[in-house]
């Protein structure tokens, strides 16, 4: 183009002995960054698959079984033979599946009542509370 083109600005002359400043070399670097950072996470959850259960009831929540929702089964009794007890929370480590999010969910409490629930995305609200109905 010739100098002084009104529709393009003209580059900056460089110094003898000077480089000009390559563009676009970090944009490269960070995509590059970003696809290994992505590609690499093995799982949605930041550490261990974990759920927090609020009992919101006024009894006395005595098992919590926790399965991935293609699951047919229900697992173990994630709080063995403790219990969580009306307005308290306890986070309950879950049996780690590739990375699954949704899971199936099964409280009883000690009036013998059991709740489930299905298809809970624990990846995104990890927290459950459980009430009586």
């Amino acid at each position: 183009m010739p100098p002084g083109d009104a529709t393009r600005p003209a580059r900056p002359a460089c110094r003898q002995g000077q480089r000009r400043p390559r563009r676009g070399r970090w944009g490269f670097a960070v995509l590059i960054v970003t696809a290994a950072a992505i590609v690499g996470a093995r799982t949605p959850w930041a550490e261990e698959p974990r759920l927090a259960l609020r009992n919101a009831s006024t009894v006395d929540v005595t098992a919590v079984m926790v399965s991935p929702d293609y699951r047919l089964h229900w697992g173990a009794n994630l709080i063995g033979g403790a219990t969580i007890g009306p307005g308290s929370e306890r986070w309950i480590s879950l049996p780690d599946d590739d990375g699954h999010c949704f899971y199936d969910i099964l409280v009883e409490d000690s009036a013998g009542r059991q709740r489930p629930n299905f298809n809970q995305n624990l990846c995104s609200n990890p927290v459950y509370e459980y009430r009586e109905e």
